[in-house]
Formats: structure tokens, sequence, C-alpha cells
């Protein structure tokens, strides 16, 4: 899962192989395979630069938020705030240059660090050369999208373009320009200078201290922001020196917050006053990070109960989540720990929930709910639910089932009575047991297991209620689920986990409380369980 730490001024080599000058243009639209070999370190790997390669991993990973083409359509992209990002309009928000036009280093950090604050999980676990092929993809779309726009815009006019001619503009529009420097040679910062420089040009969004307002502004194309909270780690970019004076000299392109230009003294020291601000380390506490979990093996019985004993023989990793729909409440850390005897794997699964909120009859669809989605695949698409050759096993549990409680009154669960709508008493003679639901119903442990070939077949996957079990607790401000299963499945369809070797896992966790259902949930990236034989 580790990737190799790619030489920086290597990146120049590559800018002008993927550039989009009209020269190259012709071939960067049909499949081609390039290597860039770093003048300066001749150990390093060579990256083999491949376009059709490049449109694999697209629409493997990305499209089914930012669609086949880049026009934020994917099946994915109704359910994410903020939106997926739209390509035709050649407006990215990471920008080191001039002219506010990403360069395939821009592209390659924002998917390495993803975008904290939004959806966007990082890609840092895909590699340098699979991260480079996918920059130059993006690139290619958003030159088709932008010659498709400027198409369209001269049928209006005397002189309709060319396809050519549009896509011609279009890659001299998407040409980055010079890289914006920092003054390094400015060895002293003024203080003074950079608070009075905060205060005037940036407190009125972000806050006198760092913190964000909560009126929210416009997106050019119309959407809502919001400004960050520097001191919370919601930041998109990274924050040295150079980073932060790329997004005050360039702005966000296509958001609220404007390019500036300063001088070198100004830069710098508005650059440290922004600094000071951010708490050490504090950038990184939401960048997803691909962990690897040692999965033990014990001779003891499997600890079956959240609190057992036995969870002292197991390790743990922290995971960060990213929320599809962010909102303050939302879950955005979990734990992880698994042991196996050989025959059974128990994974321990706790997040931090201030209420522990099942649900009440009337609310049925907002509940705490938490998924294990496990793959055997390499690189398997992680919002896409796996594919066809790939299968992805998800065991999904919901803290409480809608269809125990109607069976308990002896009720039918589709009986439209039950919607979410239903208020106390309109049942009739029910009415009692509704105003007991009132209080904390009993935890279901139920859990649905279910092999999925592709988003597209969640929807008629076979649900089997018996392969996995669970133990569920909420205590003092926290869940903690244990879900357990053979390691030899019952099921021909549920993925083998096998001693001695790897399985990847993401996990899905529900807050009820904070209005998450259905695909509003937070995410994980792929991690990685690896078993003792």
């Amino acid at each position: 899962m580790s990737t190799a730490q790619l030489p920086t001024n290597s990146m120049t080599t590559s800018n002008t192989i993927a550039s989009f000058s009209l020269a190259l243009l012709p071939a960067l639209f049909t499949a081609c395979q390039q290597t860039e070999s770093p003048t300066n370190s001749p150990e390093a790997p060579a990256i083999v630069l491949d376009s059709d390669r490049g449109a694999m991993l697209f629409e493997t990973h990305c499209a089914v938020c930012h669609g086949v083409e880049g026009r934020a359509d994917g099946p994915a992209s109704p359910f994410l705030f903020p939106p997926a990002r739209s390509f035709e309009s050649g407006q990215f928000r990471l920008v080191s240059t001039a002219n506010q036009v990403p360069r395939e280093e821009d592209l390659i950090a924002t998917m390495k660090r993803g975008m904290p604050g939004s959806s966007m999980p990082s890609w840092d676990w895909l590699g340098d050369a699979d991260l480079r092929n996918l920059a130059i993809h993006v690139r290619k779309l958003a030159v088709l999208g932008s010659a498709d726009r400027i198409l369209e815009q001269s049928r209006d006019g005397e002189h309709p373009l060319t396809v050519a001619e549009a896509r011609r503009r279009a890659a001299e529009e998407f040409e980055p320009g010079d890289v914006i420097g920092f003054p390094t040679a400015v060895s002293t910062v003024d203080k003074n200078l950079g608070q009075s420089l905060y205060g005037q040009n940036c407190a009125p969004c972000h806050g006198l201290h760092g913190q964000g307002q909560r009126e929210p502004r416009v997106n050019q194309d119309g959407g809502l922001n919001w400004a960050r909270d520097l001191t919370a780690g919601l930041i998109k970019g990274g924050t040295t020196k150079r980073e932060l004076a790329w997004r005050i000299s360039a702005g966000m392109p296509g958001s609220a917050m404007p390019a500036t230009e300063f001088s070198e003294l100004e830069l710098s020291s508005l650059v440290a006053h922004v600094q000071e601000m951010i708490p050490d380390q504090t950038d990184k506490r939401l960048v997803q990070v691909a962990k690897r979990l040692r999965v033990r093996r014990v001779n003891t019985p499997l600890p079956l109960s959240p609190d057992d004993q036995g969870w002292q023989a197991s390790e743990e990793v922290n995971l960060v989540l990213a929320p599809l729909w962010w909102r303050d409440e939302s879950v955005v850390y979990a734990t992880i720990g698994a042991v196996h005897d050989g025959e059974s794997i128990a994974i321990r699964l706790r997040w931090p929930d201030v209420t522990g909120k099942t649900t009440t009859l009337s609310d049925a669809t907002r509940v705490d709910a938490a998924a294990l989605q496990l793959s055997r695949a390499s690189a398997p698409p992680l919002f896409g639910m796996g594919s066809a050759s790939d299968p992805t096993s998800i065991w999904h549990w919901k803290s409480i089932n809608v269809s125990d409680v109607a069976g308990a009154l002896d009720l039918d669960p589709t009986d439209p009575n039950l919607s979410t709508t239903t208020r106390v008493g309109e049942v009739g003679r029910s009415q009692p047991v509704y105003h007991l639901l009132g209080a904390r119903p009993l935890v279901s442990e139920k859990v649905e297991s279910m092999t999925v070939r592709g988003i597209e077949t969640v929807e008629d996957a076979e649900r089997n209620e018996s392969e996995v079990h669970i133990r569920p607790q909420w205590h003092d401000g926290e869940w903690s689920v244990v879900l357990s299963r053979q390691l030899l499945p019952k099921g021909s369809d549920e993925i083998a986990i096998d001693p001695g070797e790897s399985v990847l896992v993401a996990c899905a966790i529900w807050n009820g409380a904070a209005g998450d259902r259905g695909p509003q949930k937070s995410i994980s990236i792929w991690h990685e369980l690896v078993l003792d034989d």
C-alpha cells in the first residue's frame, strides 16, 4: 500500500510531456505511452505515462462523482455536499500559477491530499504513476469540456467555430502560466504588517482569529461555500509557506476567494501571520492516510463483545473519514481493530457519537449505522463498490431495524401508516407502544451481508442475515460494534479471508442525529488487514 516518493523536480519533465499545446493535442486524444525518467534521480523507477490507463483509472475511481466526461454528473453526484467539481469551466480550486490554470503537480497534490471539508478522499494509495496518468486525463477532460463550451458560445456569433478550432482555443486557455514564486530572499517579516493585512483582506471571511464565518458565500457556478476554519483542519491545500502563498496570490478559482497581489514583504508577513493561526499538525487532522493493520491470531476464544478483555491482544489503528454530506456533527474519526483464530475473524469498529441515536418509528430512516466493505482486489473502486470481475462484500448494520419493531407489534412494515410522516397515535390500538418507543428501543443485532459488483447492482443484491454476526454497544458517547464471520464463508458469493494473506477494508458510518441516511454518510478510504498465518 505504500508508494514511492517522486522527486520534486522530476515534475517539470512531465509538464512538457503532457502539455496541451497544439502540437501535442492530437496525441492526447488517442492512446499513447511515454516514459518519464527523473534526470536527477537515476535510482527512481521510471513512470509510464499512459492515456488509456488514465481513462480507465478515472472511470474506475472518479466518474461515479465527477461523471465520465468530468461534468459533475456521476451517479453519486446528487448526494454530495459540497458538490463534485465540473471540469468544463477549467476552474480548479488549488493552483500555483499566475494565470490560475493548474499544473499537473497541482492536480496530483489535490488527489494525494484529498479535499478536507468535501467528499473527495485522498487517493495517495494509488501511487505516483497512476496519479500522474489520472492528472493527464483530468486535463484532457477539462480541455474537451471547455472546447464544447467555446463551440456552443460561438454558434451565437457571425462566425461559428469548427470543432478543431474550439479545441485549439481550449488547449491554449488551459496552458499553465508561470509558477508563482515565494519570496524566500526576504529573511524577516513584519508581524504588525501581517496582522494588518489579514484584518483587511482575510478576516471579513475567515474571521479575526481564523475560525471562519457562518454566512455562506456564493461560488461562480452558483453553489454555496463557507470560508474555512483555519484552526480546525478544514484546509483544502497544505500549510507550507509556499502553499499558503499560492492560495493567497492565486486565490481559489471559481470560489469567493479572489486572487491578490502583494509585495514580497507583504506576502511573507501575511503568510507568517496565517501560519501562526494554524495549530501544529492541524492541517493533517482530516487528511486520509491508508493504514495497515496486523490481525493477530489468537488461541483463545474470539472477543465477540465490545468490552471483552480479549481485545487487549489486538492492534488498532485510527481512521479518518470523509462525510459525503458535510455537517458540523459529521463523523470524521473511527478506530478499527481485528483478531482471528484460524476459523473466524472478529472486527471491532468504534466511533464517537454523543447521542447514540437509534430512532422512533416517526423517524425510521435516520438511524446510527455502520458498514464494512471488503475486497481482495489490489486497487478496487471505493465509491463504485466493486466490479463484475472484482466484487466486494458489504456488511451493513443499522442500530434499529424497523421490521423488528413492526414484527413485535404484529404490524406490516410496508404499511403506509408507518411512513416517516406517521405521528404517535395515528395507528389506533398501537398508540401506547409508540409512546414507549420515544425512549431508546433495543439495539438491533442484525447485519445485512451482500456481495456487490458495482454501484448499479446494490439495489438488487441478495441480502443474507446469517453470514455475519454483530454485538453492538453504545456507552458514554461512543458506539462500539464487533462484527464476526467465518474466514471461509458459507455462501459462494462472499469473499474468503485467508490466514497469512491480506484483505482491503473500508468503513462507512451514519450519524442519525445529524440527519444521515442512505448515501449521506461518512466513508474511509481502503485500508489493509494483514492476517497472521
